[in-house]
């Protein structure tokens, strides 16, 4: 075994430098891997609560008017907005997404929603068609953010 009784008296401070520093680069790697795991999460989550809204409200516009399919509908809108806000806040920044929530609530309940003229309406409405592209743009929307943050 050699004698590391020569060495300057820095030396011996020097494993230590890089077992801090390799430290300090595998915690900020494991960091960002757990953020971006999280997030990842988050929009699986927004894009499912953005198929059951779909799924709802066409539900509602092909069938019978009912006061609690309405409210589901309102309380899925409202889930989406809170999940967006959060993603926000963790990191993701996403295009135009108040005006994105907006167009997917007035796709919805600006036309035959809760009014006393309501009428079922047939598949191929164009209310319909228009409630499916925007819940798509916003899904679309938000795999772009995260492809804009973590894969680029």
């Amino acid at each position: 075994m050699a004698d590391c009784g020569n060495l300057p008296s820095w030396l011996n401070t020097v494993p230590w430098l890089l077992v801090v520093t390799g430290w300090a680069i595998v915690n900020h790697q494991n960091n960002y891997r757990e953020k971006r795991k999280e997030i990842r999460g988050k929009i699986n989550g927004v894009k499912e609560f953005l198929f059951d809204l779909e799924d709802a409200a066409i539900h509602h516009h092909t069938t019978e008017q009912t006061p609690p399919n309405c409210m589901k509908i309102k309380r899925i809108i409202a889930r989406v907005s809170a999940e967006l806000k959060a993603l926000e806040v963790i990191g993701l920044k996403i295009e135009a997404v108040d005006i994105q929530i907006t167009r997917i609530r007035q796709s919805i309940t600006l036309k035959n929603f809760e009014s006393k003229r309501y009428s079922p309406l047939d598949s191929g409405n164009s209310i319909l068609a228009d409630i499916g592209a925007s819940t798509d743009k916003l899904g679309h929307s938000l795999e772009m953010a995260y492809a804009a943050k973590f894969l680029v």
